[in-house]
């Protein structure tokens, strides 16, 4: 197991920080305490396994911007879109660019109209790419406006407002080919219980059912089903272990039949294989980073204590589908305030964590992207390990 949890957070405000602190003020996340809440496990919640799961990460070409806080969208054709972020305290880019898996390589493509950073990024049925909200770094600014990127011009143009302004929020097709917006925070700090519909036939955005809760920075995970569960986030007060399901067919939420078992904040969760939904990581409302998992049941509405985590991380990891039905969890930071190059990946078919290869550099806030081949990219990202903040242009590659 990484041990770096029990080191001592560095001297310097991560963009992580910032970020969070502009939107809501300080003090949101409380006082983050180093170590994890194992004490609080089920006796029945399985530990960690020893076992190695097979995997390496290999560097690739590095992007031509620094960025962190930007998004990773696969195209039809197997390239991956990069778009925005920041670069530096204040420093918001318009930029995108282009990851090509045959060559390794990024190539500048056309710039978004607005720079943006904590925006969504949804590939539309149509094979373009809607780019929804965000704000500026550092500033307490959310963006009503939402673009079209179109591969086959290289270009950005806008498209129809959102009814709210909003960052921090999710973005999620569904399978009628719309886009669910839901929740965020606005330009004055306070959370969005609001919700909306993109149509791409129209370009316009139409407001749907409310959420039950209003939360940003949470998780938004399609079911096979076609509904979508909303997990996580924060409530500015309080993080809320409701969640809740977007029924397309009725246009409204509802929340699921139980809760989870620990409120969460700066979480992961994705879809596995068996069509359950792992929820992992995040700082729980006793400001211990969690090291328990949470599995979500469709078929029962219910969630139940998944197994320990090989190490307990928040803030913005990144928790990917693989095409095995497992999921790899990377990077994060440690209650310590340590910036994880580590990674594992939770088993599907044992149950449990193991252990993966390493990242060669130690990020949060980066992208995870399942590629064609089977591959992830990851890029970006920042980490503090060094005592100065570094925002990365690196970029490697998960191989399973």
């Amino acid at each position: 197991m990484n041990r770096a949890n029990s080191g001592s957070r560095p001297a310097i405000v991560s963009l992580a920080a910032l970020a969070i602190t502009a939107m809501v003020g300080a003090g949101l996340c409380g006082t983050v305490n180093a170590g994890s809440d194992l004490d609080a496990a089920p006796a029945s919640s399985a530990s960690a396994s020893v076992a190695v799961y097979p995997g390496s990460f290999a560097t690739t070409g590095s992007m031509n911007v620094a960025r962190v806080f930007h998004t990773a969208t696969l195209l039809n054709n197997g390239m991956v879109l990069i778009a925005g972020g920041a670069s530096a305290p204040g420093v918001t880019r318009a930029s995108a660019e282009l990851y090509d898996p045959s060559t390794g390589g990024f190539t500048a493509t056309g710039s978004m109209v607005s720079a943006r950073v904590n925006h969504t990024a949804t590939l539309l049925p149509n094979g373009t790419v809607l780019i929804a909200g965000g704000g500026l770094a550092g500033v307490k600014v959310s963006y009503k406006s939402a673009e079209i990127y179109d591969p086959s011009t290289g270009a950005f143009s806008l498209t129809g407002k959102m009814a709210f302004v909003r960052a921090y929020h999710t973005a999620t097709l569904l399978q009628n080919g719309k886009v669910l917006i839901a929740g965020g925070i606005n330009s004055a700090g306070v959370p969005q219980a609001s919700a909306e519909l993109y149509d791409p036939s129209t370009g316009k955005f139409a407001r749907t059912g409310r959420m039950p809760v209003a939360r940003f920075a949470h998780v938004a995970t399609l079911l096979n089903d076609g509904q979508v569960l909303i997990t996580g986030g924060s409530a500015k007060s309080r993080y809320p272990s409701t969640a809740e399901l977007y029924n397309p067919a009725t246009g409204r939420f509802a929340r699921t039949a139980g809760p989870m078992h620990v409120g969460r904040f700066l979480d992961a969760a994705t879809i596995l294989g068996d069509g359950t939904v792992l929820v992992v990581g995040g700082l729980t409302n006793q400001g211990k980073v969690t090291s328990l998992s949470e599995i979500y049941n469709p078929a029962t509405r219910k969630f139940s204590y998944g197994p320990i985590v090989v190490d307990p991380r928040f803030e913005f990891l990144t928790a990917t589908s693989l095409p095995s039905g497992d999921a790899l969890i990377a990077g994060g930071q440690s209650g310590g305030g340590l910036t994880f190059a580590s990674a594992e990946a939770y088993n599907l078919s044992a149950g449990v964590f193991q252990p993966t290869g390493q990242m060669v550099f130690a990020r949060l806030g980066h992208t995870a992207t399942l590629l064609q081949n089977g591959d992830v990219l990851v890029t970006g990202g920042e980490n503090v390990n060094s005592g100065a903040l570094s925002v990365l242009q690196s970029a490697e590659l998960f191989t399973p």
